[in-house]
């Protein structure tokens, strides 16, 4: 049952991710200054610019006066980073533990000499050709002094995530990062739009919070949605997949089930 239902959460997710990617294909990659230039005149003809879609190519900097902000894991300058923790249960256990993520929301500047735009990262935003890193991390059995360096700073950096994995009984944690290093050239897909408070050009993933997303960071000048669509392709037939295993046999154990309540 759980099964099952795990691969309609599969499911929804490639439909949004294939959403992302129909829209991100076929935008023209422009500079940061051409995007400027495009919300200055949507703005001088009384245009929505919330409505324009865009893919804008600039050197990715932090917006943040302290500097940039460290990846959790390499803890390297980072504009944008994202992490998951995935726990592994013991060979013993049955059942297994859902990933954990977190990712960065600090707002960043894509930059062109000197003009630069906003961009606010979404915790839903998707990412292509990110720099990459992955750890396995055993835990601590008895008898054992083995420490687990990596993981521990990962949950000295989020509470929520440490009281969680405080709860269950691990065997390894999985540990990956993806990061757009500071000074990247990257390119960023999503809405251009104006801030209410500053009325500065600024790229979002929404125009409202019930609007659907389209936001994603690609290391380079391509948009990655040839990628993101084989991604999307990846967790549609890994969700059927889970959805015909979990809920078949759920149906065929329903006439057991029945024909044992009634004798």
């Amino acid at each position: 049952m759980i099964i099952g239902l795990l691969g309609v959460v599969f499911v929804v997710h490639a439909g949004r991710v294939t959403s992302l990617a129909s829209e991100a294909e076929g935008l023209a990659v422009r500079g940061v200054g051409a995007t400027l230039d495009l919300a200055d005149s949507d703005t001088e003809t009384e245009t929505d610019p919330s409505s324009r879609r865009c893919a804008v190519l600039g050197r990715a900097v932090s917006a943040d006066v302290d500097g940039p902000d460290k990846a959790p894991l390499s803890e390297e300058d980072s504009a944008w980073w994202r992490v998951q923790v995935h726990p592994r249960t013991p060979r013993f256990a049955r059942g297994f533990y859902v990933p954990q993520t977190e990712t960065s929301r600090r707002p960043f500047d894509l930059v062109e000499g000197d003009r630069r735009i906003r961009v606010e990262p979404d915790p839903a935003m998707d990412h292509v050709h990110t720099v990459t890193r992955s750890h396995k991390e055993r835990y601590p059995q008895a008898f054992i002094d083995r420490k687990t360096p990596l993981t521990d700073r990962v949950k000295a950096r989020f509470p929520a995530m440490r009281k969680e994995l405080s709860e269950l009984v691990i065997r390894r944690v999985d540990l990956t990062e993806w990061r757009v290093p500071e000074g990247a050239e990257t390119t960023v897909v999503g809405r251009l739009t104006h801030d209410p408070a500053t009325h500065e050009p600024v790229i979002r993933a929404r125009r409202a919070p019930d609007d659907d997303l389209l936001l994603s960071i690609s290391i380079g000048s391509d948009t990655g949605a040839d990628e993101i669509r084989r991604r999307a392709r990846r967790a549609l037939w890994v969700g059927w997949a889970f959805i015909v295993f979990g809920f078949g046999f759920l149906l065929l154990g329903l006439p057991t089930f029945l024909f044992d309540h009634e004798g």
